[in-house]
């Protein structure tokens, strides 16, 4: 296919989520970075929890959603449901965007949270907790 819309979707798939850590206070910032095959960083989006409470469930439903929607920023818009080809490609960035997300943030309640709406496999479960915006 070789056009530079399949060379960005096939980029992405390439995900590495980082998190910052800020002085004294502890981690108040997440980053979720595309990156090309060489490592070259192409996008990246920082998810900001300074203002939430991890320690409350509301806190951490609301960084749950944060990562979610930076995930479907660095990972471009959903393609057409017809084109088969291009939603798997988006579908696997936007998974691996948010598993990688909750795993290097290392939050026990944002783990549990993941597993529970992703029913351990990675992909929103249909019934339940929606993170789409």
């Amino acid at each position: 296919m070789g056009t530079k819309l399949n060379r960005i979707i096939v980029t992405l798939i390439t995900i590495a989520v980082l998190t910052l850590i800020s002085g004294p206070a502890g981690a108040t910032e997440a980053q979720v970075i595309a990156t090309d095959s060489t490592g070259s960083v192409v996008l990246k989006v920082k998810v900001s929890y300074r203002d939430l409470n991890l320690s409350h469930q509301e806190g951490v439903v609301t960084f749950y959603k944060r990562i979610n929607h930076a995930a479907k920023q660095v990972c471009g818009h959903r393609p057409d449901i017809m084109d088969l080809h291009r939603s798997a490609l988006y579908n696997a960035c936007r998974n691996d965007t948010v598993d990688r997300a909750v795993n290097d943030v290392g939050h026990p309640g944002l783990a549990a949270l993941h597993q529970k709406i992703t029913n351990g496999t990675g992909s929103p479960v249909l019934a339940g907790t929606s993170m789409e915006k």
